[in-house]
């Protein structure tokens, strides 16, 4: 004979439950959100120069591709490595890009789970959605470069980090070592977020942080990634002497392509949600000061901050202040606009703002689409066809070969064979 079961416990059990089964479902749900836009028409644009290069590095063989990133891109010598082993799948434009889409469809569920034990479910579903629909982060999912691999990997690196100061056991202290160092070999720029974690440290109460276990873990980190600051200064500035000092205008254009690429009426909604993330921020800091309540909002801005501040500041010296690079800090981006429009006094202006920058944000990725890459595809396809023998091709500078190369060997390689 079962007993029966009082209806507040019911309500209980079922609450439960439904808690169990909301997380998965909206992981589920905006990952797949993203990877329709991911994966849509991924092969309709033709490689372009950065990409092509990825492909002909990575294409070299095991002593080739190590000399070479040892030698001359170090600063994203994993990625290199990564696609060398991707690319016994295929050399198809498609199947060259599906590593960045993987990793990107991977960043979803670790955005939620970071958002969540940050400030809450509500919050993290917003910022997963908006990260979801980021034009910025489509475009560089679509591209065969280790831009969405090392998000992956500092989204993963913070999510542990967080656990790690929040239970501070010895396990997540050495997984935070092995993520942050393979961040920062598929992309210098990762060594930036690092440095927002340990500073967000000093907004914790000193009995809060776990001092022994921080500092042994970025001295594991320090010595690990020595080989990799060696050699990027023996190689030198060559490979970025190209890049503009930063002017204002281009701080600017850097937080407009972070915000979505949806043009100012997206930056001008982001700025309004930041701004609401501010005050309340501010309010908790004057209620609660430095603690546990506040340091979300603390841990979030240096995320955010400190890499582009970094980069302003060696690019007084060197400039090193591009877009794609600043791509380490977006997830902290959506996530103080997830917060600021929760944030927002009423109802009714939380929901105009998120419709806002989702329609917004939907446009940059329509205008992403539309957008044109370097036909190099068609201009190749052009050449060849118009070609005779003991015709020779010159080209403007040496390295657009390596676009070329790319679709003329693939041309050739489609051609029906003699019997």
């Amino acid at each position: 004979m079962h007993r029966a079961v009082p209806g507040w416990t019911r309500a209980a059990i079922f609450a439960a439950r439904a808690d169990r089964q909301i997380r998965p479902a909206t992981i589920t749900l905006c990952s797949l959100l993203f990877a329709s836009l991911a994966l849509n028409r991924l092969g309709s644009k033709s490689l372009w120069l950065d990409e092509a290069v990825s492909v002909l590095v990575a294409r070299l063989d095991g002593k080739a591709l190590l000399a070479y990133v040892t030698t001359a891109e170090p600063n994203i010598g994993f990625y290199y490595l990564a696609l060398h082993l991707w690319l016994a799948l295929g050399d198809s434009e498609s199947v060259i890009r599906g590593l960045s889409v993987l990793a990107a469809i991977g960043t979803m569920p670790i955005s939620y789970l970071l958002g969540e034990r940050l400030f809450g479910r509500t919050m993290a579903a917003t910022a997963t959605v908006l990260l979801a629909l980021n034009a910025f982060f489509v475009a560089y999912a679509q591209e065969a470069r280790s831009y969405a691999l090392v998000v992956l990997l500092v989204t993963a690196a913070s999510y542990v980090f967080v656990r790690a100061v929040q239970d501070p056991l010895p396990g997540r202290w050495a997984l935070y070592v092995t993520l942050a160092v393979v961040a920062v070999y598929m992309h210098l720029f990762a060594a930036f977020v690092l440095v927002a974690h340990a500073f967000s440290l000093f907004f914790l109460p000193r009995r809060d942080v776990p001092i022994r276990s921080a500092v042994a873990a970025y001295g594991a980190i320090g010595v690990l990634v020595l080989p990799l600051a060696w050699a990027v200064l023996h190689v030198g500035i060559g490979r970025i002497a190209w890049i503009d000092r930063p002017t204002l205008a281009g701080v600017v254009e850097a937080f407009s392509d972070l915000a979505g690429r949806g043009g100012r009426s997206l930056l001008a909604a982001y700025f309004v949600a930041g701004c609401l993330f501010l005050a309340a921020a501010i309010r908790i800091w004057r209620a609660a000061g430095t603690g546990t309540a506040s340091w979300p909002f603390a841990f979030t801005l240096m995320w955010l901050f400190v890499p582009i501040v970094l980069s302003l500041a060696i690019s007084m010296v060197q400039p090193v202040f591009l877009p794609s690079y600043l791509i380490v800090s977006l997830p902290s981006l959506v996530m103080v606009a997830a917060v600021g429009l929760r944030s927002a006094p009423r109802r009714w202006l939380q929901v105009v703002l998120l419709l806002l920058i989702v329609l917004l944000a939907a446009r940059g990725v329509v205008r992403w689409y539309a957008a044109d890459k370097e036909g190099w595809r068609e201009a190749t396809a052009l050449v060849l066809a118009d070609g005779q023998a003991g015709d020779g091709i010159a080209f403007f500078a040496p390295y657009v070969v390596q676009p070329f190369g790319y679709y003329a060997q693939r041309r050739v390689a489609t051609l029906p064979r003699c019997k």
